[in-house]
């Protein structure tokens, strides 16, 4: 496993205070549905059946499950396309207002490292100024 981490503008953790890490997909944004909407116009549905991300992800042709290789290309596409546009879960940023008052949050999240900045942007954009950390891999 590799991790990187990229500090956001927002709350410095406390080191005496409890630390809350705080995943994003479907706890702070819907990935899923973001991810299926940018999915679509390439020929792809998303049927949540397993739970690998990319065994989810079917041809509209034929019906069939897409390759590991295409998925994660697509995967890459959506965090240098689409990353922007995901909906924050409701009351997601209130919440964690509300936590960080006692506690120091962290955000994790599984996104690329080329999304780094895009997902940085977006956590700004919907209220989650707190440091981020990215890893990559299972």
């Amino acid at each position: 496993m590799r991790v990187t981490s990229e500090t956001t503008v927002g709350p410095a953790i406390d080191a005496v205070a409890p630390l809350l890490i705080v995943d994003v997909d479907e706890v702070l944004a819907l990935f899923m549905r973001g991810f299926e909407r940018f999915v679509r116009p390439h020929g792809y549905e998303m049927r949540i059946t397993r739970f690998a991300l990319f065994q989810n992800i079917y041809r509209l042709s034929d019906g069939e499950v897409l390759d590991l290789d295409r998925g994660r290309a697509l995967f890459d596409a959506f965090f240098e396309e689409a990353a922007g546009e995901i909906e924050p879960a409701p009351e997601a940023s209130a919440a964690l207002a509300r936590m960080a008052r006692d506690a120091s949050i962290v955000i994790l999240t599984n996104a690329p490292g080329h999304g780094r900045a895009a997902r940085s942007r977006w956590l700004h954009a919907n209220g989650f100024p707190y440091p981020m950390v990215i890893n990559a891999g299972p």
